[in-house]
């Protein structure tokens, strides 16, 4: 019966995890996280022991009880994690405990049912008398340098694969095995939704397929994608004739009109209707062609996150005029078509009237100034800390290139970031000098006069210096 009941509250409770919504989800750790973090730590500790002779482990709860006792946390509040400088403050606080203080703390959160609850009924000195103030103060000035692999263009590489037959050389050396390497591309190269392309009032349009259901088509104004006016007249007129309301008229079957003026066809459970495609590719070729070219062709739209790349160039400096970027958009799609060409030619050396100055990617580190790229040299990193951010996406913009871009110490995901600039009436298209925005979204026109790449304009050093370039 015990085993039982353990069997049916575990299945109860998986099943009751399932069913959660996205706002009821908690995000503190579970049971499952805190014992591999506990294995972890102990790991850690054997092994910094053996090459420092003074490492000691204390657990969450001794280093938050800390936190609250020397003034860094408020009793009454959580631990706030959508800043990354909390690993920072934690760090100092572990730093400022000793093994005496460890074993007082220790011994009064086990004994002090008070302390248990947070309620700081043991004074505890400060490791010394400014200690918080020092701690906010010395965050304040930590640039989070963030470090993202980029293993688009790595290429597969082996030791050597075993010939079918052995080769023997010139030499009389035989030849077993050979190196071998791949023409490998890391990354989506595009969407997997194929697209047809018709030609409309002389102007080339894409089409998708899609399935006519509610989901698809939420409203009546939604029909107006259709593609084919016989297609949408029939499903207008029927749901115009059924009397009822868009959402339910949507639950019914819906078929052709016939020469007879009934609607008693073919069944109609997918229309094409028109979409609109920034980056267009053609995937490849269709098995049986048409006449016209431009419908000989799959089309796929580009990946989120296949632009991986962005070429900056800019054109030889003129006295009176404005330095201004030209950019080439550098798609894992077309580095995949190109890169084994035998005519390739690399980014850097594509624009003859133009000055390659640098590549930027998402996580390039990039720093806002207002005026002039000099203020920037001047400014403490209290300062500079506010105008540092991340790349994290490129958005082409017709022929414009837009940046997402995210505060270094931003931690939160997109959508509970955004939630907190609009109750705090933020907008994501403006660059504050005083209170940074967590996201941004500029135009080119912003980063062009107002923004300094890190591997262009500055080093961002390991240990978090900024040093600028001439």
């Amino acid at each position: 019966m015990l085993y039982l009941r353990f069997a049916l509250d575990y299945w109860r409770t998986k099943v009751k995890t399932f069913k959660l919504a996205a706002d009821e989800i908690n995000e503190d750790f579970t049971l499952r996280q805190l014992s591999a973090t506990g294995v972890m730590t102990r790991h850690a500790l054997q092994f910094l022991k053996s090459v420092y002779p003074r490492v000691f482990a204390n657990s969450g709860k001794i280093t938050k009880f800390a936190r609250e006792s020397w003034g860094v946390q408020n009793q009454d509040e959580a631990k706030d994690r959508s800043d990354h400088i909390h690993h920072a403050v934690d760090a100092i606080v572990v730093a400022a405990l000793n093994r005496k203080t460890l074993a007082r703390i220790s011994a009064a959160y086990h004994e002090c049912e008070e302390l248990m609850q947070g309620r700081g009924a043991l004074k505890i000195a400060y490791p010394w008398e400014s200690f918080p103030e020092d701690v906010r103060n010395a965050v304040n000035q930590i640039l989070v340098r963030h470090i993202v692999q980029r293993n688009e263009m790595k290429q597969t590489k082996r030791n050597g694969v075993f010939l079918t037959s052995p080769v023997k050389l010139s030499d009389g050396r035989v030849i077993r095995r050979v190196p071998a390497a791949g023409d490998t591309v890391r990354g989506a190269l595009h969407n997997q939704t194929w697209y047809g392309c018709i030609r409309q009032n002389g102007a080339e349009k894409f089409v998708v397929r899609k399935p006519f259901d509610s989901n698809e088509f939420k409203q009546l104004k939604d029909l107006e994608k259709i593609v084919d006016p016989g297609v949408k007249n029939a499903l207008l007129e029927q749901i115009r004739n059924s009397g009822m309301d868009f959402k339910t008229a949507m639950q019914q079957e819906f078929r052709m009109k016939t020469k007879t003026g009934k609607f008693d066809g073919p069944v109609i459970r997918r229309v094409r209707i028109f979409c609109s495609m920034q980056e267009p590719l053609k995937i490849k070729e269709q098995t049986y062609c048409s006449e016209k070219a431009y419908k000989n062709y799959y089309y796929a739209e580009t990946a989120k996150g296949s632009n991986f790349m962005v070429a900056l160039y800019r054109k030889p400096e003129i006295p009176g005029t404005e330095k201004t970027y030209e950019y080439r958009l550098v798609s894992l799609w077309n580095w995949a078509k190109e890169h084994r060409q035998s005519g390739f030619v690399p980014y850097e050396q594509r624009e003859k009237n133009l000055d390659f100055i640098g590549f930027i990617a998402p996580g390039t580190m990039a720093l806002f100034y207002e005026k002039s790229p000099e203020e920037l040299h001047a400014l403490p990193k209290s300062e500079l800390q506010k105008r540092l951010y991340k790349i994290t996406e490129f958005e082409k913009d017709g022929e414009r290139l837009r940046l997402h871009l995210r505060w270094h110490r931003e931690a939160r995901e997109k959508g509970k970031a955004a939630e907190a600039m609009e109750i705090m009436q933020m907008k994501s298209s403006v660059v504050s000098y005083d209170i940074p925005a967590f996201l941004l979204r500029i135009s080119q026109k912003s980063y062009q006069n107002h923004l300094l790449f890190d591997g262009i304009d500055f080093e961002f050093t390991a240990d978090g210096e900024i040093i600028f370039r001439e």
